[in-house]
């Protein structure tokens, strides 16, 4: 049915078969294109999975945007897990652009990691932890969000040194919950890097909040302007923005606290 206000169709049903007939019709249209699929799952999505294999053509792909994938258990079994990375392998590694992962499973994470479809994307949200050596397979993304089980700060210049390279918009968020941020061996990283500076502030909403500034020299945004890299470090969460220097609080309002 269509949504009030909405250019998009929704349909709630527990009816799988329905459901994948309905998805199979859709993405056999040829000239169709999706903004966003959601896949939201309270339990394991395996079977649908795999009900939607056996329906769909070998050869087609789905062409969306972005893909939210919400599930509270998945990928049980060695092959479960396969399954779940031919649902992936389904989407058309040209056309997605922006992945959330709303459930934990750092084997599937990892071997999602490894395929097309993950190295095409621009954004990649994932709401669950991964391992610190799994950064770097986020680095060629222009937007990130993770959690972390801790945040090292050796890791963490690795990701300063990738976003100083990047353009206007881009940012990263970094989350931990089980151990709080090491607020002075972060600085004394930081002071060891070039083109650094504190940036003292009197709000009372960010008296918990350290903030930190790296100058880009080597280039500019589209307009000419300069550019640093805003960041904000609280007790258990670290914001990075490539932002223009005379609009900072513009640009770092694109990345989402939560």
């Amino acid at each position: 049915m269509e949504k009030p206000f909405s250019k998009g169709l929704y349909w709630k049903t527990e009816n799988e078969d329905c459901t994948i007939e309905i998805l199979n019709s859709i993405f056999q249209k040829p000239k169709y294109r999706f903004w966003d699929l959601i896949l939201s799952k309270d339990g394991n999505p395996s079977r649908f999975i795999d009900l939607l294999l056996t329906k769909i053509d070998e050869n087609q792909k789905f062409h969306v945007h972005k893909l939210t994938w919400t599930c509270i258990e998945i990928a049980k079994t060695a092959e479960e897990l396969k399954t779940c990375l031919k649902f992936f392998d389904l989407f058309d590694a040209a056309t997605l652009r922006t992945i959330e992962i709303n459930f934990s499973h750092k084997v599937l994470i990892e071997e999602m990691m490894m395929m097309d479809q993950f190295m095409n994307l621009k954004e990649i949200f994932i709401n669950s932890e991964i391992e610190s050596e799994q950064l770097e397979h986020l680095f060629h993304a222009k937007r990130f969000k993770v959690r972390l089980r801790e945040v090292i700060s050796e890791d963490l210049k690795r990701v300063i040194e990738v976003f100083l390279t990047k353009n206007q918009g881009s940012y990263f968020k970094i989350s931990t919950d089980e151990n709080q941020i090491d607020l002075d061996k972060l600085l004394e990283t930081f002071q060891s890097m070039p083109n650094n500076s504190s940036v003292p502030t009197d709000s009372f909403y960010e008296r918990d909040t350290n903030t930190h500034r790296f100058e880009i020299r080597d280039h500019k945004s589209e307009n000419g302007e300069q550019l640093v890299l805003y960041m904000k470090i609280r007790r258990n969460d670290i914001w990075g923005v490539v932002c223009r220097v005379n609009h900072i609080i513009q640009d770092f309002s694109l990345c989402p606290y939560y």
